[in-house]
This record gives structure tokens, C-alpha cells and sequence, in this order.
């Protein structure tokens, strides 16, 4: 006759279980978002080499990727831009625009889970005194300009050699219409950025170009191409916001939080600034 099993040892068995799904679901869950992270990683990687290449290519002084946020504020996506030859002003150094393809504008790319861009922040000692990631912002330093309706991101850029190089850049919105001269029209990013419901506008027109910061202040060294970028479980990240305070002014202690949560919990990419070649690091 089989002997039934007591009390206990039903017990003793389903606390050993609920003890084994205790640690199984948070090994679980790590392993789901490192291989999110990876998969995030591995499609920038692919998108920055096609920017580099595209860079050596083409014609143009400066090719970079752009990343962007929807209008909605939900979506990430990434684009290529290049140098501008127009009569805007003399800073920032560079005034970008969508890349065209014979004619043509390339889509944008989707970018899945969390991503900011790396910037060369200045210290004192171990403490930081400014920006070292940049995330997603609608700031436009352009006296009276109109809120852009999407949030620009960080910029990877090269030269026609293939080296990653450090501008502070501008996005070109409009430029003198070739049909009239007394009128202005859209460039490519400039639809993509305030999405306008006429093709032409008047120079007063609060549809202007884009200086991304203010400009240099303690805390705050102007909106600049990056030197790599990281990533993140997004869903882990909520309690945080991607934008940056510090290109209006704001001092950085306000970020400080954020940036050490990323510096715990992001897989770090530098970009080679000669080969290009992504280097992962902790």
C-alpha cells in the first residue's frame, strides 16, 4: 500500500517551488531586457555604419544620424542629415538638413527601448558639472521661435573622410523659397520638425530654425554631435525624464538622478573616431 504524503511535506514542496519562481522570474526578466538592450544595440551599430559609409560616399562636408521622438512623444526614431549650403547665420558651425537620394528623402528608421547619446561632460574631480547624456528636447534657442512639434535627440556625425567629428550644430527649418524670393520655404527636416500646413510662410513666420541651447554656460556646453550612445530597459527607466534641463539653463543637479541611474543600469557604445568601429563598454 503507497503511503500518501502528509501535510508537511506538501508543504515543504510548494515553498520550495514558490522559493524557485522567486528566482527564476527576476533571472528571467534580466535575461528579456539584456536581450532587448542587445538587439537595440546591434540595430544602431548597423544604422552608424550605414551613416559612415554614406558619409564617404557622398559629397557633402558632414553626414550624421539624428535621433527624434514623434510628435506624439512616444516613438524613437533615427534619420540621416547632412551639412546645409545656405546664407544662415554663422553659429552654430553647422546647419544640417535631411539627406536626400536623388531627389529623394529616406525614411526614417524605428529605434526600439531606451536610448541617449554620449557627450563629453566637464568634471571637477569625480563630479560631474554638466550634461554627460543627451536625451530628447523641443528647446529652440531662436528668438521667437514657435515650439518645434517633435523632440530632437542626439547626433552621431562623420566627415567625408570617415572620422566621427564634434560640431555644434543647427537644424536649417526654412530657407529663401526658389520661387519667390520673398518668401520662405520648408527644408526637409524643417517638415519633419514642425510638420506645416503651408508650403510657403512669411519670414516673421514663428516657423524658424533650430539652435538647440543657449549659449555656453557653466553647465551647459552647447548641443553637440556625440561620441556614442547607450542604452536602456526603457520600461525600467519610467521614473525618469529624457529630456535636458540644461540647455535652457537649468542647473544640472536637477538631472543628476537620471544620469546615475544610467550610468548603473545602460550598456555604454563609444564610436572609433577614426574607424568608426563601435566599442561596447561598461
Amino acid at each position: 500500500m503507497k503511503r500518501a504524503f502528509t501535510m508537511t511535506e506538501l508543504l515543504i514542496v510548494i515553498a520550495v517551488i514558490v522559493i524557485v519562481l522567486g528566482l527564476a522570474v527576476p533571472a528571467f526578466n534580466y535575461l528579456t531586457a539584456s536581450n532587448s538592450e542587445a538587439k537595440t544595440m546591434n540595430q544602431i551599430a548597423g544604422m552608424i555604419a550605414r551613416t559612415r559609409t554614406e558619409a564617404m560616399a557622398g559629397t557633402a562636408d558632414y553626414t550624421g544620424l539624428l535621433f527624434y521622438k514623434d510628435a506624439a512623444n512616444v516613438t524613437r526614431a533615427a534619420i540621416v542629415v547632412s551639412i546645409r549650403e545656405t546664407s544662415l547665420p554663422t553659429y552654430p558651425e553647422i546647419w544640417l538638413d535631411l539627406k536626400t537620394y536623388n531627389g529623394s528623402v529616406a525614411d526614417s528608421l524605428a529605434v526600439s527601448g531606451g536610448i541617449q547619446v554620449i557627450d563629453d561632460a566637464a568634471t571637477a574631480g569625480t563630479n560631474r558639472l554638466d550634461d554627460a547624456y543627451v536625451g530628447f528636447n523641443s528647446f529652440n534657442a531662436t528668438p521667437g521661435a514657435a515650439p518645434i512639434k517633435v523632440k530632437y535627440g542626439g547626433l552621431i556625425l562623420f566627415d567625408k573622410a570617415g572620422r566621427l567629428v564634434r560640431q555644434n550644430v543647427g537644424f536649417a527649418v526654412r530657407v529663401t523659397s526658389d520661387t519667390d524670393p520673398t518668401k520662405l520655404r520648408y527644408t526637409a527636416l524643417g517638415a519633419v520638425f514642425y510638420d506645416p500646413a503651408a508650403a510657403l510662410i512669411d519670414p516673421s513666420h514663428p516657423h524658424r530654425n533650430v539652435v538647440p541651447s543657449l549659449p555656453a554656460t557653466p553647465e551647459f556646453r552647447q548641443y553637440r554631435s556625440a561620441l556614442g550612445f547607450v542604452v536602456y530597459p526603457e520600461d525600467q527607466f519610467k521614473d525618469y525624464d529624457d529630456a535636458d534641463p540644461q540647455a535652457t539653463g537649468t542647473a544640472y543637479s536637477t538631472e543628476a538622478a537620471e544620469e546615475r541611474w544610467i550610468d548603473a543600469n545602460a550598456q555604454l557604445s563609444l564610436v572609433n573616431m577614426k574607424t568608426g568601429a563601435i566599442i561596447k563598454s561598461d
